[in-house]
């Protein structure tokens, strides 16, 4: 069934809702195919963030924390418009990459191998600062967990979330699950997400001349802090993250 846009299956396997989503995705790309000569290219991330982002994002700490291997053909969408909007390369997306016309190739053009390698789109990303699908997911599962937690709204939801009294860090207790498809579901997975990203995205309280540690005494070190402050920090640690390793290849 589909509730509020998003497509709920009996399994909650979210393939339904995968399959729904790259249709959209494939619509929005051609959308920009054409328009994006209509429109300088100062503006092509507005255009991506508009008609792309927004349809890859909504509701993804729901379906998002599905198996890598069905989240690749997602992925594979973003990387397509990426390089349709800020590729340095033709690919089949792009109209020149069809012109035939002979007379404006030399002999050795025409009689080259084709190179059917896509361009690599991890220096795009980095670029211009966009996140992979990967890290959207952890991105808005992140905020809107810290905002379940900061404001009980919905105290449905933050009944759920136990904090663990140890320790200085509001570290979430997870759950005992003991099958993979359950260990994907929002409670679970974005306890995970928490207790990673937490202690590098909040600052940490410096002790007391007695040597004691208060937990919040300083700014942004626990749930009191703001969520513009949270948002570019968490958006910051996730793309230093994504800069990481070969400089094509993703991790």
């Amino acid at each position: 069934m589909k509730f509020l846009g998003l497509v709920i299956d009996d399994q909650l396997n979210w393939e339904g809702q995968i399959g729904h989503l790259e249709a959209k995705l494939n619509l929005s790309i051609v959308m920009i195919k054409r328009i994006k000569h209509f429109i300088p290219k100062t503006e092509y991330l507005k255009i991506y963030n508009a008609l792309f982002l927004s349809h890859l994002t909504y509701c993804i700490s729901c379906w998002g924390g599905i198996s890598k291997l069905k989240l690749m053909k997602l992925f594979s969408i973003q990387k397509r418009c990426v390089r349709l909007l800020f590729g340095n390369q033709f690919s089949f997306d792009h109209a020149e990459y069809y012109e035939t016309c002979a007379r404006v190739r030399s002999y050795d053009e025409n009689m080259a191998p084709k190179n059917y390698c896509l361009e690599h789109t991890k220096p795009l990303f980095n670029k211009y600062n966009m996140l992979c699908l990967d890290n959207l997911y952890k991105y808005h599962t992140f905020m809107e967990l810290f905002k379940i937690l900061k404001f009980h709204i919905p105290i449905s939801l933050f009944d759920l979330f136990i904090l663990s009294s140890r320790g200085e860090k509001p570290i979430i207790l997870l759950p005992h699950v003991n099958l993979d498809t359950t260990k994907r579901n929002f409670v679970f997975s974005s306890s995970v997400i928490w207790n990673k990203l937490f202690g590098k995205v909040f600052d940490r309280c410096t002790a007391q001349p007695s040597g004691l540690v208060i937990p919040g005494s300083d700014a942004n070190s626990d749930l009191a802090a703001s969520l513009g402050v949270i948002k570019n920090r968490l958006r910051s640690l996730l793309l230093a993250d994504q800069k990481q390793g070969d400089v094509i290849e993703w991790l």
